[in-house]
């Protein structure tokens, strides 16, 4: 019993250990302005206008302040990605700013993963500093997403019609632009700033009911 109990504490000991310093694996990085991409290979695309692009919309938020290090490490989609998000990540990426202002993502290039998505991990970062880890565990995902897609997003310069239902956009699309609207009605209309929003009781219903009537008449 004591073997075990101590087998396992070693395990545990060990996985830490590797969550809190993987940079013997990503030897490999690349500094551009707020940005250090690790990687456990040379990345074959830097990546660079994308890292400007992340920049340039960033700047655009008042959660964010120049001269801070965002480390990006490049996962792959397969097995080192899932063994380095055990508490959080989905297809898209992971952040952990209690750690080390840390992104995670399961590309292997910044290229293949896009501004809008580290332009979304950057804010989710940016965010979890400024609240206690169970605060943000229990926000509403609609207004984080819908934040990072008015930031950032794919939708951004798109017209707000496409939300109706009438024009030929992909379902997924549809859903970051209606979350994006939503919470940029809110923040417009009620004059309210965005860390207030994640504090604010809206229902997502109401707030939706809210968006179509301004850009959808019903």
């Amino acid at each position: 019993m004591k073997t075990a109990f101590w087998g396992l504490l070693v395990l545990f000991g060990s996985y830490w250990g590797f969550l809190k310093y993987p940079d013997f694996i990503f030897k490999h990085s690349v500094e551009h302005r707020d940005f250090v991409l690790l990687s456990p290979e040379p990345a074959g695309k830097p990546g660079i206008e994308v890292m400007d692009k992340a920049i340039e919309r960033l700047e655009t938020s008042p959660l964010y302040s120049p001269g801070r290090k965002f480390k990006v490490y490049l996962a792959g989609p397969g097995f080192l990605y899932r063994l380095m998000t055990p508490f959080c990540g989905d297809r898209l990426g992971c952040s952990y700013s209690l750690i080390d202002d840390r992104i995670v993502l399961p590309v292997n290039d910044i290229a293949s993963a896009g501004t809008p998505v580290l332009v979304r991990q950057a804010l989710y970062d940016l965010v979890q500093e400024k609240m206690q880890p169970l605060e943000y565990q229990f926000l509403k995902d609609w207004k984080l997403e819908g934040y990072a897609e008015s930031v950032g997003g794919e939708s951004v310069g798109y017209a707000s019609s496409a939300v109706c239902g009438n024009d030929d956009v992909p379902e997924d699309f549809r859903e970051r632009l209606e979350k994006r609207l939503v919470v940029e009605i809110l923040m417009s209309d009620d004059k309210i700033g965005f860390m207030a929003l994640l504090d604010a009781n809206y229902s997502y219903e109401h707030a939706r009911s809210r968006m179509m009537l301004r850009h959808c008449g019903k």
